[in-house]
């Protein structure tokens, strides 16, 4: 009786916790067309699963933030993830592979929350991410503010090709997409 009453009490907690972590819509700062192209994200969510075994807390709250931030992103890398999702085992963790699929995550949200910084909406988010901090100046002029941002977006994203993290075609289309935004 005693383990089952036990038993219980765990399974209404762990239920309980489900729900408060529940992710919705009206949650996120964007809700318009995905920022970023659909296949990058699902890559990123194909990816997701061994994030969460080897990388601990990390994934859970990247894809949290992601979720926050646009929410056709965040549904796009649901795809990715519910790919590998059935029958998938993480069988070892290679650390510099991790470390650049982290910075790569890192770089996604750092671009998505530039873009809806730019359509106007705020991102003061609780984020673990450094670039919130990289330009708060208050005396850097906005002209100045924005030209960093898309030096730091450039800089970003010709990272994450090198590494051969994003396509020839996907950097082009990005690279394109923040000059024109200039």
């Amino acid at each position: 009786m005693k383990y089952i009453f036990l038993n219980i009490i765990i399974i209404i907690s762990l239920f309980s916790l489900s729900l408060s972590a529940k992710i919705t819509k009206k949650d996120a700062l964007y809700t318009g067309e995905a920022i970023l192209e659909k296949e990058t994200m699902f890559n990123a969510g194909t990816w997701w699963l061994q994030m969460n075994h080897c990388e601990g807390s990390f994934p859970k709250k990247w894809r949290q933030e992601l979720a926050k931030l646009s929410w056709e992103d965040y549904k796009n890398f649901n795809r990715g993830l519910a790919k590998y999702s059935q029958g998938w085992k993480v069988t070892r963790c290679n650390k510099k592979k991790l470390a650049d699929i982290k910075e790569w995550y890192n770089g996604i949200t750092d671009y998505i929350r530039s873009q809806v910084r730019q359509k106007g909406l705020s991102t003061s988010s609780n984020s673990t991410s450094s670039s919130n901090n990289s330009t708060s100046s208050s005396s850097i002029s906005n002209s100045n503010q924005d030209q960093t941002d898309y030096e730091e977006e450039l800089k970003k994203l010709k990272s994450l090709f090198d590494k051969d993290l994003i396509t020839q075609d996907e950097y082009d289309a990005k690279r394109k997409e923040i000059l024109d935004a200039m």
